[in-house]
């Protein structure tokens, strides 16, 4: 309303700074508004307006809603990016769920999408508390491929010391 006032006309931009700082800050009924009004001022979300969204939904532990949300952008014909399938893994794998992370790296590659350090940091922490091995190999081998640094810290399974027997 200020900007109005002041004669400036809020923008894609302006309204996605909004969502972020909302949705950062656990302000779900606030950020609705700013959708509203969005359509409203006929201004069409692009993919910096659903990320923010996706990332808080995860967050707060509504996976569902954020598969869902996904969805819905395939449906308004939004393209995905890097950082919205990082939200869906990291959801994934906050909750252990190996078969979903791994789905859903399957699609990136499938959406020309190549994973960053985030993606294969989350993704091989969980495959080596899974013990699924042969796909922690098989992500470290594709970061060293695309020259993606991963932290030593996670490439080394933390476990408990077995005491030996004598």
């Amino acid at each position: 309303d200020e900007m109005e006032k002041n004669g400036l006309k809020p923008d894609l931009v302006t309204f996605n700074t909004l969502l972020n700082a909302f949705y950062k800050n656990d302000r779900f009924s606030d950020a609705e508004k700013v959708w509203a009004l969005m359509e409203d001022k006929n201004v069409v979300p692009n993919v910096r307006s659903y990320n923010p969204k996706l990332r808080a939904l995860v967050a707060d532990n509504r996976i569902s809603e954020a598969v869902e949300l996904f969805e819905e952008m395939g449906s308004k014909e939004v393209k995905p990016d890097l950082f919205s399938f990082n939200a869906l893994i990291k959801g994934f794998c906050d909750d252990g769920n190996m078969e979903e992370a791994k789905k859903w790296y399957k699609e990136l590659s499938k959406n020309d999408c190549n994973p960053n350090r985030v993606t294969f940091t989350m993704l091989v922490q969980l495959a080596c508390e899974k013990g699924d091995f042969d796909f922690a190999l098989e992500l470290c081998k594709e970061a060293i491929s695309q020259r993606c640094l991963v932290d030593r810290e996670v490439k080394q399974l933390k476990s408990k010391a077995i005491p030996m027997v004598k």
